[in-house]
């Protein structure tokens, strides 16, 4: 609830605010494209890392303890892939279509 005590600073503007200042102000509109291309950029890394390295995931007995590998004695985990992020670039998430909120 911290946020809700900050107020309007963490508020972000509307979309029609900013649809209003793109229009008026093309620097701003520029570095928004700039802001947004990045963004799905790192959408799209994360989307292939998590697709090619995994997901590292801890595996836990009923008590709530770790498991531990029997030949390295470390915690055991184990990689958890997901060919479906291999399709969000193909979704019309890239070239610069950033989802929005609705």
């Amino acid at each position: 609830m911290a946020k809700k005590k900050l107020g309007a600073l963490e508020i972000p503007p509307h979309h029609t605010t900013l649809s209003d200042w793109k229009g008026k102000d093309p620097d701003f509109a520029a570095e928004v494209e700039f802001a947004d291309r990045k963004y799905v950029e790192r959408l799209e890394a994360e989307c292939d890392r998590r697709a090619v390295e995994g997901v590292r995931r801890l595996k836990f007995n009923k008590a709530g303890f770790p498991f531990t590998d029997p030949d390295t004695g470390e915690a055991y985990e184990e990689r958890h892939y997901s060919d479906n992020l291999f399709n969000v670039p193909a979704q019309g998430q890239s070239a610069g279509e950033v989802p929005r909120a609705a």
